[in-house]
Parts: structure tokens; sequence; C-alpha cells
């Protein structure tokens, strides 16, 4: 019997058995959930959101990720997608929380955003696909998660709103007088939401100083105005300010012709019967000798 001796033959048949055993052992990379689900910021009509996926690996090596690509989906729709490239190890035998970025897209949504108002929770298809080092593996999975819409609408609401939806667009001083300051603030309220919404209150407080410890004024009117859907309206409020009040913190910017007030409030808007309250911040300047307001931010 012919005995084989050529090396390279040896060298090629030993690497397909080891091919062929290595992958009959290679367990792919398990996707197994989304852990957390946090928005950040509203940035060219797409929400910022960071997720973290659950990812465990039963093999006997450590890989690496090369590139991570994720679909969240409702009702068939796709809502946010995100891609990662950069590295993250798994250590064998572990588990390991994958961190992504990814844009939420709210016109995705449409009429089902008030559907998820409606509801105390949603389940959300998330369509994972990872490229790994080891032998260039790839793993995908449709993973069925269960998010609290309390955890996404409010900052949904607040994101979208809260950033240029609800601010002060000008403000000038009804009446000056010895004892009290009359000023009116028009609030302007921008409408992203692709339907209707209302605004039912506004609640403002004006501080005399930036750490909001003396309040020197208060507003709280009921509005129940319907602004449409992609639409801005003006609302007008007054506010009086206790000038005896607040000279006991602003007395020297008095004479010094300049009175900083820092207002903060909410507005309470309704979407569908849900209440929803939308933080407002502003600083403001009076000049009481040339009777003018200025919106700092």
């Amino acid at each position: 019997m012919k005995i084989i001796k050529s090396k390279p033959f040896i060298i090629i048949f030993t690497f397909l058995v080891f091919g062929f055993i290595t992958s009959q052992t290679i367990k792919y990379p398990q996707f197994e959930n989304l852990n957390s689900f946090n928005i950040n910021s509203l940035e060219n009509g797409s929400l910022k959101a960071d997720v973290s996926i659950l990812v465990r690996n039963d093999n006997w090596f450590s890989f690496n990720t090369k590139e991570l690509k994720l679909q969240i989906c409702y009702h068939e729709k796709i809502i946010a997608v995100g891609t990662s490239l950069e590295s993250q190890k798994f250590n064998k035998k572990s588990s390991f929380n994958l961190p992504i970025s990814l844009n939420f897209y709210l016109d995705s949504l449409g009429e089902d955003f008030r559907d998820i108002l409606s509801k105390d929770s949603i389940l959300l298809d998330v369509k994972v696909n990872g490229k790994f080092t080891f032998l260039n593996v790839n793993s995908s999975a449709v993973i069925q998660s269960w998010i609290k819409t309390n955890d996404i609408v409010d900052a949904i609401v607040q994101k979208t709103m809260g950033e240029e939806g609800i601010r002060l667009e000008s403000t000038k001083i009804i009446d000056l007088g010895i004892k009290n300051t009359d000023i009116q603030l028009n609030t302007k309220i921008k409408n992203k939401f692709p339907f209707e919404l209302k605004i039912v209150n506004l609640n403002y407080s004006v501080y005399a100083d930036e750490a909001k410890t003396l309040k020197i004024a208060k507003s709280d009117v009921n509005i129940n105005k319907i602004v449409l859907k992609n639409s801005e309206e003006i609302i007008s409020t007054i506010v009086q300010i206790n000038n005896l009040e607040a000279s006991i913190s602003g007395i020297s910017k008095i004479f010094g012709r300049k009175v900083d007030y820092f207002i903060n409030g909410y507005a309470l808007v309704e979407i569908d019967n849900k209440e929803l309250k939308i933080p407002v911040e502003q600083h403001i300047i009076l000049n009481p000798f040339t009777k003018t307001i200025t919106i700092i931010d």
C-alpha cells in the first residue's frame, strides 16, 4: 500500500479536519434581551437613544465584535436603527451587555404613538445582526422585548416639545409700579407631533436668584387650547412681580440697571386624554430704566 507523505497534503488535511471539528463545536453568540432603552436628545427630526443588548457567549474561546446592526420595529414598522463599529470583547463562557446608539424616528410611529399612549407597555421586535472576529462568525436574532411606555413616552414628549417646542418667544412690561411690575410672557407652543395636542395649563414661577430660592411671582393659567399638528401658537400670560421681595436680592442690580429673573415651570399638555408635564426654564433680564426685557436663554 502506497503511503502519501506529501507535507502540503497533510497540512491541508489537518486544517480541513480542524475546520470540521471547530464548525461542529462553535456556538453562535446569542442575543438574549434588550436590557435598557434611554432617549438622550432630539437632533434633525430624530431622537438619539442608547440601548443595551445582552449577548451570551457559550464558546470555549473569546472573541471581539466587528460590527453590530440593530433595528427596532413596532407593528412591523421600523422606528429605530443603529450601527456600532466599535470593537467589544466577549470573554468565553460569559454574558455581556453590548451598548449601541441609535436614531429613533418619531415620524415612523405616526398614529401608533397614540396607541402607545393608551398602553402600560408595548412589545417591540428588536432585530440584531452582528459580525465577530473569530472565523468571521455572523449571528443574527429577533428579540421580542416588552418596554414600559412610561419609560419612553415622557422622554419622547419632553425631548420633542422641550427643545424649541415650548419656550418664551417674547416678553414686555405692561406696568412698572413702585410695588409691583406686571410682565407679559408670550410663550410659543410648537407642535412637532404628527397629530394635534391640547395645551391644558401654563404654570410659571419667577425667582430673583439662580438657585431658585426666592420666589417673587407665580402664574397658573388654564389654557385649554388645541394646537394642530405641525403648527404653532403664541399664548400670552401675565405675571406680577413683587418689587419689594425682588429688591431683597436685586436692589444692587437695579442701581446697575439690570435685574435678573429666572422662570421655572411647566406646560401641561394632553394627548388623547393622557396628561404630560413639559418643563420650561428661562432666564430674563429686566432693565427698569429702559422698560425692556431681554431673554437670555
